[in-house]
This record gives structure tokens, C-alpha cells and sequence, in this order.
């Protein structure tokens, strides 16, 4: 209920004074992936493997339903790290825009860290732009202009801009 007032009272998106994230813990995420099943996997980046799980809260999951959430992993091998999970925490924890992909939590437990994210059941831009997957075609031009909210969902790399009386550009994630 609360997204949907914030996309009505702000449909150009706005900045929260502080994140308003949920703390997760692996046991729950454990549980909403079944294990990390490989079935699912939906892929792998710079930060680690995404999962999609289902989270069953409240009277939804009586009834069967929940909320459907994708899971980022950091990799222990992975060239990206802590820095760049709290970036993504910061940035995406205080963003709320039509097309930025929303955080719901995080997690950091045993040495692992952790992204919950909104689910978006249409796959990535990369896979509808260039037809990647088994039943995926490319989008012609016109509906490139026209279709779908396109959604960023990756800010570990972000960088801060000049603020106050600096003048350059943070080389610091």
C-alpha cells in the first residue's frame, strides 16, 4: 500500500529523509528460495548470484500468496565487496523513482551479504534489447520508445558527486 501512495503522491520519484529497509536474515531467505535451489537461480553478475524467492507474511500466505522478492548474494571471490553493498544500501535505500528498481532489505550475517529486491517478472532490458533467452525476441525500435518502464536495479559502483564547496568528483564508492 505504501508504494502505491508514493507513486501517486510522487510520480517523478524523491528521496526519503532515511532508508526505510527491512533487515533480513538468511534463515528467511533460506526459506524463501527453498535452499538456494537451483531452479531459482535468475543469474549472475559482478556482486554474486540472484535468487527468486517468495516471501509468505500475514494473511497472504494463508491464502497461498506473498510477495515475490529477487536476492543478491555477494560472491566471496567477487571483486566487488562491502563498500559497494553499503553504496547500494544507501543509494537505493533512500531512492524511490518509476524507473529505479526498489530495495526492500538487506542482510549481513555469517560473513554474507545480502539484497532483497521488488521482483521484476519481465526479465532484464539486456535479455528484451538484444532477445536473449530461449523464447525472447528483440524489441523493434518503435516499441523500444514506447514499451515497458525500463528500471535501473545496480548501484554498488555509484560514485558522489561534488557537493558544498568541493569541486571534483569522488573517485571513492
Amino acid at each position: 500500500a505504501s508504494r502505491v501512495r508514493d507513486e501517486e503522491e510522487f510520480p517523478y520519484g524523491h528521496i526519503l529523509d532515511a532508508a526505510n529497509l527491512k533487515v533480513f536474515t538468511w534463515a528467511e531467505l533460506k526459506s524463501a528460495t527453498r535452499n538456494f535451489r537451483p531452479e531459482n537461480l535468475l543469474g549472475e553478475g559482478g556482486f554474486g548470484k540472484v535468487f527468486k524467492g517468495l516471501i509468505k507474511e500475514g494473511a497472504e500466505s494463508e491464502k497461498g500468496g506473498g510477495l515475490t522478492i529477487a536476492i543478491k548474494i555477494l560472491n566471496s571471490h567477487s571483486s566487488q565487496g562491502f563498500a559497494e553493498w553499503q553504496s547500494e544500501v544507501n543509494f537505493l535505500g533512500r531512492l524511490s523513482h518509476p524507473n529505479l528498481v526498489k530495495l526492500l532489505g538487506f542482510g549481513h550475517e555469517d560473513h554474507k551479504l545480502f539484497l532483497v529486491y521488488e521482483f521484476q517478472p519481465r526479465g532484464s532490458l539486456d535479455n528484451h534489447l538484444f532477445g536473449r533467452g530461449s523464447n525472447v525476441r528483440p524489441l523493434s525500435w518503435d516499441k523500444r520508445l514506447k514499451a515497458y518502464t525500463a528500471k535501473l536495479s545496480d548501484f554498488g559502483l555509484a560514485k558522489s558527486g561534488p557537493s558544498d564547496d568541493h569541486s571534483h568528483v569522488s573517485t571513492r564508492v
